[in-house]
């Protein structure tokens, strides 16, 4: 149970930066696609210094790899 079930069900997304990556894509790709991405970087008792690292890691690792992913989709799209 718990978060691990969570994730497995695409409800909750975390772990590594390759990791988390993989799971937005997959989840992006049961749902149809995304528009918006909302995310909720602390959660129970997470420490800010953890809160902190997990936003840089998102913002620098993640986050560009999803941009261009869509990016270049919308092009292919549009040819």
């Amino acid at each position: 149970g718990g978060a691990p079930l969570m994730r497995e069900k695409g409800a909750l997304i975390f772990g590594t930066p390759d990791s988390v990556y993989n799971q937005v894509v997959e989840f992006a790709e049961k749902v149809g696609g995304l528009g918006n991405l909302l995310v909720m970087q602390q959660g129970g008792g997470m420490p800010h210094e953890d809160t902190k690292r997990s936003m840089t890691l998102f913002g620098k690792e993640v986050l560009p790899r999803l941009k261009k992913l869509y990016l270049n989709a919308q092009a292919q799209a549009a040819e």
